[in-house]
């Protein structure tokens, strides 16, 4: 399901309690896109807004798309011997 959201609406979503954001990265010279994922009526939803640090939200609407949560397993690891000591080091 898709849904679409003014530039007013976007501000609200943006304030809203179960926002989380889940990317960033840099567009053009002085812009850069956020990735969000927010709780629209017990569904959620994943936007991206293009900021510019001149002119700010660049969008004059934005259109949320219906994502599913899933889990990630993350392996790290921990050095057991360093070169000069063998005192483990954390991360």
């Amino acid at each position: 399901m898709k849904l679409t959201k003014t530039k007013d609406e976007l501000f609200d979503l943006l304030e809203d309690p179960t926002l989380i954001k889940t990317d960033e990265w840099a567009t053009k010279h002085d812009c850069h896109a956020e990735c969000y994922v927010v709780q629209i009526y017990g569904k959620h939803y994943e936007f991206t807004v293009e900021y510019s640090y001149n002119d700010g939200i660049q969008d004059d609407e934005v259109e949320l798309y219906e994502v599913e949560p899933y889990q990630v397993t993350t392996t790290k690891y921990l050095r057991v011997k360093t070169p000069f000591n063998t005192t483990p080091v954390a991360p």
